[in-house]
């Protein structure tokens, strides 16, 4: 009968072993920080969640809603439409989130309580404000901005186009709550 030969000590050692107990757990981190790093950089390149605070965009948006914010990228730039994040022209330090009723060169006529954009009637039941009909042109690189609730929104009617330059992103879906999920 021949004797089994002992194992070598690197015969029998698996990885389990050589990392031990705290090596091992560590291994089990490295999905953890991987989603973290994914997740970093989906709000750093394509942007991020926000909260509405206010009725300036009900009924599309309610106080309270979450929606992520996309940012515009590649030479992309607000179009007539889009629901923006945008520095607050008022001076205030928080974000509003308001609908891009007209861009640069768009002509906006204030007339029989109606916003007419470039000949279209934009709301039909606006009380703009307006004392008297009259005419804007959008300069170049601005935007005009309401709040779909026009009765309840400081917007563009008060202060005024807004450089592009003020955007933060657009509003491309509501996230919570799980009632109201949906894009904008």
């Amino acid at each position: 009968m021949q004797p089994i030969p002992e194992p070598t000590p690197q015969q029998g050692i698996k990885l389990r072993d050589k990392l031990g107990l705290p090596g091992w757990g560590a291994l089990l981190f490295i999905p953890v920080i991987l989603l973290l790093l994914l997740a970093l950089l989906i709000f750093v390149v394509l942007g991020g969640p926000i909260t509405v605070d206010g009725s300036s965009m009900y009924p599309t948006l309610h106080s309270g809603d979450r929606a992520f914010v996309m940012k515009y990228r590649f030479g992309s730039k607000p179009k007539r439409g889009d629901i923006v994040r945008l520095k607050d022209p008022t001076g205030d330090p928080e974000s509003i989130i308001k609908r891009v009723v007209a861009v640069g060169s768009d002509r906006v006529t204030f007339e029989n309580d109606r916003i007419v954009v470039n000949g279209t009637q934009i709301h039909p039941n606006t009380v703009t404000r307006v004392q008297r009909p009259s005419t804007v042109i959008i300069p170049k690189n601005t935007l005009f901005v309401m709040g779909d609730n026009e009765n309840n929104s400081v917007d563009s009617r008060m202060f005024g186009p807004v450089p592009v330059s003020y955007v933060k992103g657009r509003a491309a879906l509501i996230l919570w709550p799980l009632n109201r999920i949906r894009r904008l």
